[in-house]
């Protein structure tokens, strides 16, 4: 009953967040890292993504040229794994939630000169990417894509975005 419902709902969420992508004040995604350039190198058949794995998120990751990769499997039978990426010296959390259906991403700053204006403005001029002061004092930039009913070269250009993201969000909310 409700399949054909999401099955539409993850179209548009894939035509949005790809739409989305080229319309920021961004560098392109072609060139970022390994094989963006080419549409998204995230492996020889870009079939659509059914249920999302820690193991899918890896293997396109290391398709995209990403190699400080940390795959930790999750000690609760509820909780998800965690990947952590580490690029130009950040540490990024990568989740994919129980269900397989959204990848989540998340970078923390626990030294921090982030204001609340700077969260608001960031906010207010990032659509895919949002920052967050959380209630331990750190800030973080944290973005998430529906995943199931996409492909690979979609959460690759999401993948690397996000990435791209790191410096101007650390230059623009977590520095002076």
């Amino acid at each position: 009953m409700f399949r054909p419902l999401l099955a539409s709902l993850v179209v548009f969420a894939t035509l949005l967040t790809t739409s989305t992508l080229a319309a920021q004040d961004a560098p392109p995604l072609g060139g970022l890292i390994g094989n963006a350039g080419n549409g998204g190198g995230a492996g020889a058949a870009d079939k659509i993504i059914e249920k999302l794995s820690p193991d899918v998120v890896i293997e396109v990751l290391k398709a995209e040229g990403y190699k400080d990769l940390q795959h930790v499997p999750s000690t609760k039978e509820d909780s998800p794994d965690a990947i952590f990426v580490t690029y130009e010296g950040r540490r990024v959390l990568v989740v994919v939630p129980n269900g397989g259906d959204l990848l989540q991403v998340n970078y923390f700053v626990e030294e921090h000169n982030a204001t609340l204006k700077k969260v608001n403005d960031w906010n207010r001029n990032h659509y895919i990417t949002k920052a967050c002061i959380l209630s331990d004092t750190s800030v973080s930039m944290g973005a998430d894509l529906v995943v199931a009913g996409s492909k690979k070269t979609t959460m690759a250009k999401f993948l690397n975005y996000y990435f791209s993201q790191l410096a101007p969000f650390y230059k623009e909310v977590c520095e002076e």
